[in-house]
C-alpha cells in the first residue's frame, strides 16, 4: 500500500502557484478567443460602384483600404458607414476623384470632382453661378472618365453633335462611351469631348483635333545704308541705290479643331529672294578753317657745336685757402 503524500507548507504553495497559473491561462486563451471573434469582421468596400465583401482584423478604414492595396489620393472621398471605427458588417465607400476642366463665360477653371454625372456637373455650377451664361464641361481624359461611368443626362436624352451632324440619344444616362457608340461616332485620341447646357437640353458635342502643314510667303524687309559724301554741299542727301524688299518662305505646323485653326508653330523658314539696301549718300558738314601755327626757329649745326662745348668744358680747379693768422700765439 502507498503511502500517502505529506502536507507540508512548501506543497500548499506549490499547488496554490499551480491553480493561479491555469486561471490566468484559461482567461487569455478566452479573451484572446473573444478578441479574435470580434475583431473579425465582414465588411462591404464600395469603390467607385463597384462592390466587394472583404474579411479582415483592420480596426479603421483606413488600415482596410491598405490591406485592400487601394490606393487613396488627395482628391478622392473615404465613407464608412460605422464611423472612426470600422465594425463589423460596415460598408466603405470609395470615391475616386478625377480632374476636368469646366468652361463659364469662355474661361475655362479646371477642378477635381467625384460627380458620376455631366448634369451634376453643370447643376453645381449653375447654381453657384448666377451669372453665367454659358456652362460647358470639358472631359480632357475621354478614354479613363468617358468609358469610366460618367452618365450625361439622369433625367432625359441626349443631343449629340460631331462631324457636323446633330442627333438626340433618347437615354441620357448612358455613359458618354455608349452614346458615341450608338450613334456610330469614333474618337480620335486628341479629339475633345464636352458637355453643355442650352436651356432645358443636354448637349454632347465632339470636336475634332487633326493636324496639319502651311505654306506661307512672307516679305524680307530690305535695310538701308547711309554713306559720307563730301562732294555733296552739308545736309543735302540722295538715294544711289534703290531698296528692294526679299521673300522667304515659312512652313507651320498648324492644329485645327473641327477644321478652323487653333494654333501653330514655325517649323522652317528659307529665304527664297535676297533683300537689296537701300544706299543713301549725304553731304559731309563743312568744318571751321584752321589758322596755320608760327613755324619753330630752326637749330643749325654751327649752334650745336658752340653750345655742346660749353656744356662738356672742365671745371677749373681753385686753389685751397689757408686759414687766416688772428696773431694769437698759445
Amino acid at each position: 500500500m502507498a503511502m500517502a503524500r505529506r502536507w507540508t507548507p512548501q506543497r500548499f504553495v506549490t499547488l496554490r502557484r499551480i491553480r493561479v497559473i491555469a486561471c490566468i491561462a484559461a482567461t487569455s486563451i478566452a479573451l484572446a478567443g473573444s478578441f479574435a471573434f470580434t475583431a473579425r469582421k465582414s465588411v462591404a468596400l464600395n469603390i467607385n460602384g463597384q462592390t466587394t465583401q472583404v474579411t479582415t482584423y483592420a480596426m479603421t478604414a483606413t488600415r482596410l483600404l491598405e490591406e485592400q492595396g487601394v490606393d487613396i489620393k488627395t482628391h478622392d472621398i473615404v465613407t464608412t458607414s460605422s464611423g472612426d471605427q470600422l465594425a463589423n458588417h460596415a460598408v466603405v465607400t470609395v470615391q475616386s476623384a478625377y480632374q476636368t476642366t469646366i468652361n463659364i463665360d469662355g474661361t475655362s477653371v479646371p477642378f477635381w470632382t467625384v460627380a458620376t454625372s455631366a448634369d451634376q456637373l453643370l447643376g453645381f455650377f449653375e447654381e453657384n453661378q448666377n451669372n453665367a451664361t454659358k456652362i460647358t464641361v470639358d472631359i480632357d481624359n475621354v478614354y479613363n472618365q468617358l468609358t469610366g461611368g460618367l452618365v450625361i443626362n439622369q433625367d432625359g436624352p441626349v443631343t449629340v453633335i460631331a462631324d457636323g451632324k446633330t442627333s438626340v440619344a433618347p437615354n441620357g444616362k448612358l455613359p458618354a462611351a455608349s452614346i458615341l457608340d450608338s450613334k456610330g461616332i469614333v474618337l480620335n485620341k486628341e479629339d475633345r469631348v464636352s458637355v453643355e447646357k442650352d436651356g432645358d437640353t443636354t448637349i454632347l458635342r465632339v470636336r475634332r483635333v487633326t493636324h496639319g502643314e502651311e505654306t506661307r510667303t512672307a516679305v524680307v524687309p530690305y535695310s538701308t545704308q547711309t554713306i559720307i559724301d563730301s562732294n555733296l554741299p552739308e545736309g543735302q542727301s540722295e538715294i544711289r541705290q534703290q531698296g528692294v524688299n526679299g521673300e522667304k518662305t515659312q512652313v507651320y505646323n498648324v492644329t485645327y479643331v473641327d477644321g478652323v485653326a487653333e494654333s501653330e508653330t514655325l517649323k522652317s523658314e528659307t529665304v527664297t529672294t535676297m533683300a537689296i539696301d537701300q544706299i543713301i549718300a549725304v553731304g559731309a558738314a563743312k568744318s571751321d578753317p584752321v589758322t596755320p601755327a608760327t613755324p619753330a626757329t630752326p637749330v643749325t649745326p654751327a649752334a650745336v657745336r658752340t653750345t655742346i662745348p660749353a656744356l662738356l668744358a672742365p671745371i677749373q680747379e681753385q686753389p685751397p685757402r689757408l686759414p687766416v693768422d688772428s696773431g694769437m700765439r698759445p
